[in-house]
C-alpha cells in the first residue's frame, strides 16, 4: 500500500499548487484617504486656475492700457503660482500612486518565490517516485487497484505541476509589466519637477516684465500708449533677454532662431512662430542643456541609440554634451541639442531630417536639424499645419510629455504665450 506519510505529502502540495494566486493585498486605507483627498485638491485648483484664464481672456480683448496691461501680467502671475500648487500636487499624487505600485511588485515578487519553493518540493517528491522501477511499485502493493491508485493520483500531480508551472509564467508577465508601468510613472514625475523648474523661471520672468514694464513707461499711460503704437519695440523692450539658446555651448542668436524656424516651416508647415514658443520653452532648461554626460546622466536605455549616433556622425560619446539629470530628485537627463531630443526618439526622425536638410546623416545638435526635427514631431497632430492653435497646444503637450500631456497643459500654455509675442514681433 502507498505510503501514509508519502500520500499526505503529495496531496498537501497539490492543494496548495493547485490553488489559484491570491490577489494583491488591498490598498492601506491611509493611502487611499490621500489619493482622494489630493483629487479634490487638483479639482480645486484647476477651477481656480481656469477662473483666471478666463480672466485673462476677457482682459486682452479690452483696449491696451497701461494699468490693464499690468493687471494681465499680475494675473498670471497669479495663475502660474497656481499652476505651480497644482504640478506639486500631481507629484504628491504620483507619489502616492509609486508607493502603491512598489507595495503590488513586492507582493508579486514574494508570490513568486513562494511558488518556487512549492514547486522545488513537488519536483523532489516527483524525482524519489521516478526512481522507482514499474516491478518495485508493484511488488509493493498489496493490491493492484492500489498501484493504478498510485499511478493516478501521480498523474493528477503531475497536471497540477504543469498548471503551477503555466502560473509562475503568468505571474512573472505581470510583474515585469508592473515593474514597466512603475518606471512610467517615475518619469512622469520627473517630466512634472521639470515643469515645476519652468514654471518657477517663468514666473521670476512675468515679475520682472512687469517691473520693466514700469521702469519703461515711468508709469505714464502717454508713455505705455506711444511705446504701444510700435508693437516689435514694445514686446523687444519688455520681454528683454527671453531667447536664451545654446548648443555645443555656443550661444544662439534670436535670428539666427527665426531663419531656421521659418526654414523649418517652410519644409514642414508649421507655424514659425509655433516652432520658437517650443524651441523657447525647451531651451529654458537652461544649465541642463549641454552640461552633461551620457555616462552620468543618461539612461542605460538610451545608450544604444545615443553611440549609434554618435558612431554615426564621427563623434567621440563622451565628448558630445547631453542635458544633466536632476539634482533634487529622481530622474534622467540625456536630450540632446537645442531642441532636446532622447537618442531613441532622434532615430525615428534623423533619416526624413537628413532628406530635408540635405544633411546626411542628420545631426541633433545642428540647430537647422533639431529645428526640423522637432517640426516633423510636431506637425504630426493633425490640425497644426492649418495654424489651429488648438491642435499646436496638444502638439507642445505631446512634444514634452507625451500621452499624459493633459497633466502638462502649463507648458502648452507657455509655448503658446509665447509664440502669440513671435508672432507679433515677426
Amino acid at each position: 500500500m502507498l505510503s501514509f506519510i508519502y500520500m499526505r505529502k503529495l496531496v498537501v502540495i497539490s492543494l496548495i499548487l493547485g490553488l489559484f494566486i491570491l490577489p494583491v493585498g488591498g490598498i492601506e486605507a491611509s493611502i487611499s484617504d490621500l489619493l482622494d483627498l489630493k483629487h479634490k485638491e487638483l479639482e480645486m485648483l484647476d477651477e481656480q486656475i481656469k477662473k483666471y484664464e478666463e480672466s485673462i481672456k476677457e482682459k486682452q480683448t479690452e483696449a491696451k492700457t497701461l494699468k490693464g496691461e499690468l493687471a494681465i501680467i499680475e494675473e498670471r502671475i497669479e495663475k502660474i503660482k497656481l499652476q505651480i500648487k497644482e504640478t506639486e500636487a500631481f507629484v504628491e499624487e504620483l507619489t502616492l500612486a509609486i508607493k502603491i505600485k512598489i507595495k503590488e511588485i513586492e507582493d508579486r515578487e514574494i508570490q513568486m518565490a513562494h511558488q518556487k519553493v512549492l514547486l522545488t518540493q513537488y519536483i523532489r517528491l516527483l524525482y524519489e517516485y521516478d526512481q522507482e522501477s514499474i516491478l518495485e511499485v508493484i511488488l509493493k502493493e498489496e493490491k493492484i487497484s492500489s498501484f493504478f491508485e498510485r499511478v493516478n493520483s501521480m498523474e493528477k500531480i503531475q497536471g497540477d505541476l504543469q498548471e503551477a508551472l503555466h502560473r509562475i509564467a503568468i505571474l512573472k508577465e505581470e510583474l515585469e509589466s508592473q515593474k514597466e508601468e512603475l518606471e512610467g510613472k517615475k518619469e512622469e514625475q520627473s517630466k512634472l519637477r521639470i515643469m515645476q523648474e519652468l514654471q518657477r523661471k517663468s514666473l521670476e520672468e512675468q515679475e520682472s516684465q512687469g517691473k520693466q514694464l514700469l521702469i519703461i513707461t515711468r508709469g505714464q499711460e502717454e508713455r505705455f500708449q506711444k511705446l504701444l503704437s510700435q508693437t516689435k519695440e514694445f514686446y523687444s523692450k519688455t520681454s528683454s533677454q527671453i531667447f536664451i539658446l545654446q548648443s555645443l555651448d555656443n550661444p544662439i542668436s534670436f535670428e539666427e532662431a527665426v531663419e531656421e524656424a521659418r526654414f523649418a516651416s517652410s519644409l514642414t508647415g508649421a507655424r514659425t512662430s509655433f516652432l520658437l514658443g517650443v524651441l523657447k520653452v525647451e531651451s529654458n532648461l537652461g544649465t541642463n542643456i549641454g552640461s552633461g554626460n551620457w555616462r552620468e546622466d543618461m539612461s542605460s536605455s538610451q545608450w544604444k541609440y545615443f553611440f549609434e549616433i554618435c558612431k554615426e556622425l564621427d563623434f567621440e560619446p563622451s565628448s558630445m554634451p547631453v542635458s544633466k539629470k536632476p539634482i533634487f530628485y529622481d530622474g534622467w537627463g540625456g536630450a540632446m541639442g537645442p531642441a532636446q531630443f532622447m537618442p531613441r526618439t532622434w532615430q525615428g526622425y534623423k533619416k526624413k531630417v537628413a532628406e530635408l536638410t540635405g544633411n546626411s546623416p542628420a545631426n541633433p545638435w545642428n540647430l537647422r536639424d533639431a529645428m526640423v526635427g522637432m517640426a516633423l514631431k510636431l506637425s504630426q497632430v493633425s490640425g497644426v499645419v492649418e495654424a489651429d492653435t488648438d491642435a499646436e497646444y496638444k502638439a507642445a503637450g505631446l512634444y514634452f510629455a507625451g500621452s499624459n500631456w493633459k497633466k502638462f497643459t502649463w507648458y502648452s500654455d507657455q509655448v503658446m504665450w509665447y509664440a502669440d509675442m513671435y508672432e507679433e514681433i515677426l
